[in-house]
């Protein structure tokens, strides 16, 4: 598993579209993993525009400037992923879980705050983006 991180915590747009510029670099395939579906009302939502975030609620895919995008929870299971997976806001919990069912995967943590940030940084070799 290659993991990334941002130094930057809890909900902010321009380190999630570096994370999204970094998981489409990586794969075209792309899955963002949330504690909650309705996160994608904040900042996602502004970045990922209404339509997408639509469709997400609905279908949990949507396209993103022509490339795929998929959300995942703890409720919501897309089955297969070959892309990277921004790990935005979860705790670590649920990492270790998305870890465990997608061990070859590329991981980009966004942390909800400093003290899960601290707990990511001692347990995964992860490059800062």
């Amino acid at each position: 598993m290659k993991c990334y991180h941002s130094a930057t915590v809890g909900p902010n747009k321009a380190a999630l579209q570096i994370a999204l510029r970094k998981a489409y670099s990586i794969n075209t395939d792309t899955c963002i993993a949330l504690p909650e579906l309705r996160l994608l009302e904040g900042v996602l939502g502004e970045i990922l525009g209404e339509r997408a975030v639509k469709f997400l609620k609905k279908d949990h895919k949507a396209q993103y400037f022509g490339k795929p995008l998929r959300i995942t929870t703890p409720k919501i299971d897309v089955g297969v992923l070959y892309g990277a997976i921004i790990a935005a806001y979860v705790d670590m919990a649920q990492l270790d879980a998305l870890a465990a069912k997608y061990p070859k995967q590329t991981f980009i943590y966004l942390a909800p705050d400093d003290e899960a940030l601290a707990a990511y940084l001692a347990k995964h070799a992860s490059m800062a983006i």
